[in-house]
């Protein structure tokens, strides 16, 4: 879980966890992973976010690809979202 900061996550595998990324209050750059087969959400984004998801492979999780809840305002670029329940 990411908590209020900034950070990079890149040219990562996430794989078979009960959620793949969490974020409240944070802004962190996620890009070129792979993330896949989660048992929540693929990346999560809550509370006062504001992050930039690009370029990133989110398929195959059992809820949805990327959940985004309260008042967080993403920036989403040429991601591959496919196949996740929602």
């Amino acid at each position: 879980m990411i908590t209020v900061g900034f950070c990079w996550i890149v040219k990562n595998k996430i794989v078979d966890n009960s959620d793949g990324i969490v974020m409240f209050d944070a802004s962190p750059n996620i890009s070129l992973n792979a993330i896949q087969e989660n048992q929540r959400s693929g990346i999560t984004c809550c509370g006062c976010s504001y992050p930039k998801i690009e370029s990133n492979q989110i398929f195959g999780n059992y809820q949805s690809g990327i959940n985004i809840r309260d008042e967080t305002i993403p920036v989403i670029i040429k991601n591959k979202i496919f196949s996740n329940f929602y």
